[in-house]
């Protein structure tokens, strides 16, 4: 089992100094997206004007292994970000 540690940043840095023991780098994904999801319902009128909001994920050398990140994107002037291929 390896230690992560999960830092968030939403405008103010939030330092995981615990971490979670999980299995595998996988396992570790999972727990971000999810946490990330969490955060978000949580405060979204919090949060509305401070994203991004991210998740970094180190590990215990504070070494950065990924990080999974949430933000608003406005589409590209004059059009839809959608092909004309994408579901309706």
């Amino acid at each position: 089992m390896t230690r992560y540690f999960f830092h968030s940043q939403d405008g103010h840095a939030f330092r995981d100094r615990e971490g979670l023991e999980l299995v595998d780098l996988a396992q570790a994904e999972r727990e971000a997206i999810l946490s990330l999801g969490e955060m978000i319902r949580d405060r979204a009128d919090e949060l509305l004007g401070r994203l991004p909001f991210r998740i970094i994920v180190t590990d215990s050398s504070q070494n950065v292994l990924f990080s999974v990140i949430a933000h608003v994107e406005n589409p590209p002037q004059g059009g839809a970000i959608l092909g004309k291929d994408a579901a309706t």
